[in-house]
């Protein structure tokens, strides 16, 4: 799969963030480190789903984005460093992190966006939906379309996952 303009802007952007994060790391400024930390992981999120053409007009869709990855590509992992650098973005309002903190969580965004970096490319890869909500997911990040839903051969028996 080849990457779409729109989608090497957005990464473009994340890798620019991350420098900056740096920046204002090493000049103190946790509260602008710990933002731009979080800010380079959500626009790597929503390159990913620029490239695939799926929806990520809204904050909720950078989870949705990144759980149905996770799924795909059998990474539960990526959740946790997802919940992880979510918490720099808590930081930006609440200012209660340490140094180590910060620096931790910016270590966690770094591995974060070098596997997002790596599947960006990566075309979707089928796999059974086991929830509803997998499936209400994928109807939300492709805005409903039925046509682009992955394969689930518990569909071909008639069964419905539970």
């Amino acid at each position: 799969m080849t990457t779409t303009p729109e989608s090497d802007h957005y990464m473009e952007n994340s890798r620019n963030l991350l420098r900056q994060a740096e920046v204002e790391f090493a000049q103190g400024d946790l509260v602008q480190a710990s933002e731009k930390g979080w800010g380079a992981v959500a626009v790597a999120i929503k390159s990913i789903a620029q490239n695939r053409g799926w929806n990520h007009k809204h904050h909720r869709l950078m989870r949705a984005t990144l759980g149905q990855v996770s799924d795909e590509f059998d990474r539960p992992h990526l959740r946790d460093l997802f919940n992880i650098v979510e918490t720099l973005h808590d930081n930006f309002y609440e200012n209660n992190w340490t140094e180590p903190e910060v620096d931790r969580g910016m270590g966690q965004a770094k591995h974060l966006l070098a596997e997002l970096e790596e599947l960006r490319p990566q075309p979707p890869r089928p796999f059974p939906f086991t929830s509803n909500r997998q499936r209400e997911r994928w109807r939300e990040l492709t805005q409903g379309t039925p046509l682009a839903e992955p394969e689930n051969p518990s569909d071909a028996t008639g069964e419905t996952p539970p």
